[in-house]
């Protein structure tokens, strides 16, 4: 309490001066180093150098007390005001921080003008930041957001916030004209000096807050970039978290089956013959199961870590795929389809093998884990120019819209594909995708009535 009398009564006294004073009469301020040794002597106990740093920043105080200048403010309230801020900053202000002493006390001149606004009971309605104060010399609405930060202000929040080359990156999205070359200034782009806002507006003969507008526009698109790219890495941390849960439940859906029929086995000392085959190939069944979500994992693993190189052959895709088709063909059987390859007898590709038979793979198991029973898989190639198009064509449920824009997402799985026997990491398509786009090809799905198509472009 006692302190805060003191703080009104000094700033009475400082709102005396100010009165009495021309502006054009203030003292100069200090120098850097004449800051620097005043701020010391203030820290050991001095207060006579406490009132020379509240003296010789006066000047401060009228030039941000101006900018709030309206018809309906008390004017003389807002000097007391802004010179409490003015000594709290004094008080409360840090060397050590990399910021100027005028930088700091500006800000918290403002917040205590800010804080008036907000709570003072001379003004009818609360006040926001988007609430026009004036008007500027070229007659635009002057806002309390405009009056904020100082051009220094925003300077020193970008270079510890943001990364330079999100600047970069919107500026080059920015149709040539005046915004842009606003910021190229601002910022000192193209190898040349930042300017502050008052520089620019004077240079190019426009309003200050019409470049801090432009200005806090950028800033605000830097912003919503920087949380979408933040919600994508947490949604992306969370699909990862959810897939690992998923893989611990399949995996300890098999083993409790291997453990419960080898226990069987082993305790069991007159099974008879016939169930002692049924048991172990079930258990057979799962440990092969198990295998295949474990090499799942090693995907996983590799996926992250981008650890797909190429090594290209040539090779005849044709025969690429028919092997394809012989290797699952008792995936094929089991769920009553067939597969049925129309290609020329040799297609000639430029390509990774190992890398392709994976894809290629991934597509024809996943389109017999969706088919209707009953019916037929369609893999078509054709050659045109130098283009190579594959497609893999079946008969299935139509896959909703929402599902079509992230299906070649790593991680993503549908629930409804989520089993014990057949529920994958949610890696197949997405490695499917990233190793087609290795070999400077395009893949994309669609619904074709009661079809699913893969396209591919190589």
């Amino acid at each position: 309490m006692l302190s805060a009398i003191i703080s009104a009564i000094s700033a009475n006294l400082i709102y005396f001066i100010l009165h009495i004073q021309n502006t054009s009469s203030f003292p100069k301020p200090l120098s850097p180093k004449e800051e620097k040794v005043m701020l010391e002597r203030m820290k050991n106990g001095d207060k006579s150098a406490r009132a020379v740093l509240i003296e010789r920043n006066l000047r401060l105080v009228s030039h941000i007390v101006k900018k709030y200048y309206s018809k309906t403010n008390d004017n003389d309230d807002l000097i007391s005001i802004g010179t409490i801020g003015l000594i709290k900053a004094i008080d409360s202000f840090d060397s050590e921080k990399c910021v100027r002493l005028a930088t700091y006390a500006s800000r918290c001149i403002e917040n205590e003008i800010l804080m008036h606004f907000r709570t003072g009971k001379k003004q009818s309605n609360d006040i926001y930041l988007g609430d026009a104060l004036d008007v500027d010399k070229d007659g635009n609405p002057l806002t309390v957001e405009d009056t904020i930060s100082s051009p220094v202000d925003l300077a020193e929040d970008l270079e510890k916030k943001i990364q330079w080359e999100k600047v970069s990156r919107i500026i080059e999205k920015m149709p040539n004209g005046r915004e842009k070359e606003i910021i190229v200034l601002r910022y000192g782009l193209n190898n040349k000096k930042p300017l502050t806002q008052r520089e620019i507006a004077q240079r190019l003969k426009i309003s200050r807050s019409y470049v801090s507008r432009i200005e806090k526009k950028v800033l605000n698109d830097i912003k919503n970039d920087y949380i979408t790219s933040k919600n994508n890495a947490k949604e992306a941390e969370q699909k990862k978290n959810d897939l690992i849960m998923y893989m611990a439940h399949d995996l300890k859906t098999p083993l409790t089956s291997i453990i419960g029929y080898l226990t069987l086995l082993n305790d069991e000392k007159n099974i008879s013959k016939e169930l002692q085959e049924k048991y172990l190939k079930i258990a057979l069944d799962k440990s092969l199961r198990v295998e295949e979500l474990t090499n799942q994992f090693f995907d996983i693993t590799r996926y992250n870590l981008h650890s797909m190189p190429i090594n290209k052959t040539e090779l005849n895709i044709t025969y690429l795929l028919k092997q394809l088709i012989d290797e699952c063909y008792p995936m094929l059987e089991q769920n009553n389809l067939k597969c049925v390859l129309n290609a020329p007898d040799k297609v000639n590709y430029l390509g990774d093998g190992d890398k392709l038979a994976r894809a290629f793979g991934n597509l024809l198991k996943n389109a017999i884990s969706y088919s209707y029973k009953d019916t037929v898989i369609e893999i078509n190639v054709t050659e045109e120019l130098d283009k190579l198009y594959i497609t893999f064509r079946n008969k299935g449920a139509k896959i909703p819209d929402y599902k079509l824009e992230k299906i070649f997402e790593k991680f993503y799985r549908g629930d409804e594909s989520r089993t014990s026997t057949t529920g994958g990491a949610g890696l197949g398509l997405a490695i499917t995708k990233e190793i087609i786009e290795l070999h400077n090809g395009k893949i994309s799905v669609k619904n074709d009535d009661e079809y699913i198509e893969f396209d591919i472009i190589l």
